[in-house]
């Protein structure tokens, strides 16, 4: 139980962090397109960790 409520939290994270960049890339003049990087790496994480602890359905 306690993984799956980790992989939601890395999910809502990762969204976030997907939300943000989209606002940086939006708006060349942002100062925080210099960290752009950064915050896709953070995206990336997020939702690797979210696909590694969530729990995934059975085949049939």
């Amino acid at each position: 139980m306690r993984e799956s409520q980790f992989a939601l939290e890395e999910e809502f994270r990762g969204e976030g962090l997907t939300a943000r960049i989209v606002d940086i890339s939006s708006d060349p003049s942002n100062p925080s397109n210099v960290c752009l990087d950064l915050y896709q790496t953070a995206a990336q994480d997020a939702f690797s960790n979210a696909a590694r602890y969530g729990s995934q359905p059975e085949p049939f």
